[in-house]
């Protein structure tokens, strides 16, 4: 396939964009749901933002904190002085919400300042890739951008070879090409929720946004129910209507109006009373059973959407209630760590100058998705690090609280010049030598 072939190609993660940011971003109107409200009511109009909170609630689980190679001790100190020179720190953020928003982001390597490569993120809107549909992997691929003179540009990869292009006069022009050095094309892409059949990925909020469409119009009902039937309604009988007088401009009324705090005057000898405000509890319950409905098929505890007002006590209960949402983003990290390990792997290529013999170990390391109470895992940990018959060296218990590479490195240098910890590690607790 050659580069204009690619580039006119329509591919399938493009097809519904617009309508994936509007229901992230909380813009699609209910006119765009078939429910038409009258102008005077389009202020009334609330749309729940409940796909925003799936998707940030799930992101915000996830975070890498290194990268290792099966079968060693320490993580990488130079994958990670990459990672954090490219700032992925909050450019991995935003490609993780662009992979859960729209199906499908991007990473790509290249050369950058001295020996630390060059790693950028990037949406779908310019990214055109073909795979192979054996091993999965980009075999084709091209990002489009604009130049600083405003004009169009594009740089189109293969195995071994960059070509950059330019749009002039509105026809495309090859204006450069040259050897990469890579075997691979320098182009990732990060999909969520794939299938066998299906490698393009799916936006994480397709389980929420009907859902969505149906609170929305629940949740603008009770707006115009707050303005029309709420409160208390006042009337007179026996009156002459025409006849009422407006207390603040001292004005006739021409016509029976109610308006919250509107304060009016009658004749004498009508009654007077007043009607109670509706009860809105259908409605209320209803926004209940549609966050009950989401949290079922998201994982999302109730609480997450505003609905139960009941704090969590404790870390553990908090873990109790979000169980499946935290099962699901270490079912995330599985999956976005063999994209970002391969990512790195082709930073290590560009860098080294070929392949490591071991990058197919390289593993990605996350900090824990769920919500840790530390004391409790300290003390867990610390009855099979230590005693009689301890289960695990105290480097491998380091490993179950999830330190950063950083503090991993601190706590070794410390044991190895404590003194009194080399000799706690070389005396058991019952005083005999280990």
């Amino acid at each position: 396939m050659s580069f204009l072939t690619l580039l006119n190609s329509n591919p399938p993660h493009l097809f519904d964009r617009d309508r994936y940011e509007a229901y992230f971003d909380g813009k699609k109107r209910l006119d765009a749901l078939g429910v038409t409200l009258p102008p005077e009511m389009r202020v009334l109009e609330l749309i729940v933002d409940w796909p925003r909170i799936q998707v940030e609630s799930l992101e915000e689980r996830l975070k890498v904190q290194g990268f290792f190679r099966a079968g060693e001790d320490e993580a990488d100190t130079r994958l990670w002085t990459w990672w954090q020179s490219n700032m992925m720190d909050t450019n991995s953020s935003l490609l993780h919400i662009e992979t859960f928003v729209q199906g499908r982001g991007f990473g790509l390597v290249g050369p950058g300042e001295g020996d630390i490569p060059k790693i950028t993120v990037h949406d779908g809107v310019g990214v055109r890739i073909r795979t192979d549909p054996n091993t999965n992997r980009v075999i084709e691929g091209l990002i489009t951008y604009k130049l600083a003179d405003g004009s169009d540009g594009a740089s189109y990869y293969t195995p071994g070879k960059t070509q950059t292009w330019g749009k002039l006069n509105g026809v495309w022009r090859l204006m450069k090409q040259f050897d990469s050095g890579m075997s691979r094309v320098p182009l990732v892409p990060f999909v969520n929720r794939a299938r066998i059949g299906d490698r393009h990925g799916r936006s994480e909020m397709v389980d929420v946004m009907r859902v969505t469409d149906a609170a929305s119009r629940a949740i603008t009902n009770l707006q115009a129910a707050l303005e029309l039937v709420a409160l208390p309604t006042r009337y007179f009988l026996g009156g002459d209507g025409k006849t009422f007088i407006d207390k603040g401009t001292g004005k006739p009324i021409p016509e029976w109006e109610a308006y919250i705090g509107r304060f009016v005057t009658g004749p004498s000898g009508a009654n007077v009373g007043s009607l109670p405000g509706a009860n809105l509890d259908q409605i209320t319950s209803t926004m209940r059973f549609y966050g009950a409905m989401v949290s079922s098929s998201t994982g999302m505890p109730l609480h997450y959407l505003g609905i139960s007002g009941d704090n969590p006590p404790s870390a553990e209960s908090l873990n109790a209630q979000s169980h499946r949402h935290i099962t699901k983003a270490e079912k995330k990290q599985t999956l976005l760590g063999d994209s970002y390990s391969e990512l790195m792997q082709l930073a290590e290529e560009l860098v080294d100058g070929g392949v490591k013999p071991d990058a197919a170990r390289l593993e990605t390391d996350w900090r824990d998705a769920s919500t840790p109470n530390l004391q409790s895992v300290a003390q867990a940990i610390q009855s099979l690090a230590q005693g009689d018959h301890p289960i695990i060296p105290p480097k491998v218990a380091r490993d179950y609280l999830r330190l950063t590479p950083e503090q991993k490195r601190i706590s070794d240098e410390w044991e190895a010049n404590n003194p009194l910890q080399s000799l706690a590690n070389a005396v058991g607790a019952n005083g005999r030598a280990q």
